[in-house]
């Protein structure tokens, strides 16, 4: 987590009720069926970078929440560092989407965000209660996430097009899992600042 949101338990920053959380980004998307996410993910970082820019100019804070890859030494920016060796397929994803000095980010073991992660303590000092998802993937480490979400009494609204699965039916089935068992709102980038102001 960054360093400013431990300071005597403060983030120094303006409490809000929103946080978007941008789950596993950073990633090299070595894996078996990546053809998918490999192809979409220049187009996938856009969209983030618009949600983040909606985000910003709404004083929502930014949460980067990243599996680490099993390097359990590592911080975001050697986990960083990993994605942009030369075989790495998610490379220019990971540059797109590095995080900048204002966003926060935390390291997770699992697949859900808040698995053996700080970010329930951190939403507490952010004073956040509803978070907007984006990220990879949709059916696995975003829905997975969304279920904790969901249990700790969060409202959640998930990015529809800045979400992504390895394949595309396996997006649909999640997005409509969460709508239906989790309550969650699906809202697309271009509707997102709408839905903030309503």
């Amino acid at each position: 987590m960054h360093s400013k949101a431990a300071e005597n338990h403060n983030t120094g920053r303006e409490k809000s009720d929103w946080a978007l959380l941008i789950i596993d980004v950073i990633n090299d998307l070595n894996f078996p069926g990546n053809e998918h996410l490999v192809e979409a993910s220049t187009a996938l970082a856009d969209r983030i970078l618009d949600a983040k820019k909606i985000a910003r100019n709404a004083d929502i804070p930014i949460i980067y929440v990243n599996d680490n890859f099993n390097k359990w030494r590592s911080n975001w920016e050697e986990i960083f560092d990993h994605v942009q060796n030369s075989e790495s397929l998610g490379a220019e994803l990971a540059r797109k989407l590095k995080p900048d000095e204002h966003d926060y980010f935390v390291i997770k073991p699992m697949h859900s965000a808040f698995y053996g992660t700080p970010l329930d303590i951190l939403l507490s000092a952010l004073g956040s209660r509803r978070l907007i998802m984006a990220g990879l993937a949709a059916d696995i480490c975003v829905m997975y996430s969304a279920n904790d979400a969901y249990m700790r009494g969060f409202e959640i609204v998930i990015l529809i097009d800045c979400v992504e699965s390895n394949f595309g039916e396996e997006k649909e089935r999640a997005l409509k899992h969460m709508k239906e068992r989790l309550k969650a709102n699906l809202v697309s980038v271009d509707q997102l600042a709408k839905f903030l102001s309503s």
